[in-house]
């Protein structure tokens, strides 16, 4: 946190876990079967993991630990984004 005090401990990490997660465009063309559909998908996931991995910044920067967000990130993985 020295360098970029919490907010940047939190806001730097989240934006690179939300690009982390936009490799599957071009799984989700072939089963969504246009680039739109999956752009628009994509665009959902990015901004879904990146709200996630704010959250999971600020688990981490309040408790100290790791173990919080590897719990929350594994309870995500389980559970998947909102079937909106």
């Amino acid at each position: 946190r020295e360098g970029y005090g919490t907010a940047g401990s939190v806001v730097v990490p989240a934006l690179v876990f939300g690009v982390a997660h936009l490799h599957h465009v071009r799984r989700l063309r072939s089963e969504l079967g246009s680039w739109r559909s999956a752009v628009a998908a994509i665009a959902f996931a990015g901004l879904y993991t990146t709200v996630f991995g704010a959250y999971a910044g600020w688990v981490f920067v309040k408790s100290g630990s790791v173990v919080g967000p590897l719990v929350a990130h594994s309870v995500a993985n389980f559970y998947g984004p909102p079937d909106w």
